[in-house]
């Protein structure tokens, strides 16, 4: 009677290890999964606050051509490590002393577009989101 009890209990220990053991590596696999969704989040929030910074930046860097020359129109590049900034700048309508600026900031796979238009008849120049 004894060897009958012993195997019945081996099967019951056997039965539990591996139930717990694949509840484990379910779980565990739910895990990972969920941080490699918080970590891809979190990168792409990343990208796109630097993308705005850069924006930033590249409309400084235009402002700061214009400036230098109010007759200036082209094209305004800021390389990265990591990607760039590009400022197309144009006058509007024809009228020299208004400007277009259309800002293309790339970080990595993310990619911000913003367009500003500055008057260059004031002092200092004001800078528009019209």
């Amino acid at each position: 009677m004894h060897f009958g009890r012993k195997r019945v209990d081996g099967n019951v220990s056997l039965t539990t290890v591996i139930v717990v053991g694949a509840l484990l590596i379910v779980s565990g696999m739910g895990l990972l999964a969920n941080a490699i969704d918080v970590a891809m989040s979190t990168k792409s929030y990343f990208n796109q606050s630097l993308a705005g910074l850069r924006v930033t930046s590249c409309v400084e860097e235009g402002m700061y051509k214009i400036t230098k020359d109010v007759a200036f129109t082209g094209t305004v590049t800021v390389n990265y490590s990591d990607g760039n900034c590009l400022v197309v700048i144009s006058n509007v309508g024809g009228n020299t002393s208004k400007k277009r600026l259309l800002v293309t900031a790339v970080v990595g796979d993310y990619t911000v577009t913003r367009e500003k238009f500055a008057d260059t008849t004031t002092s200092p120049m004001i800078l528009l989101n019209e």
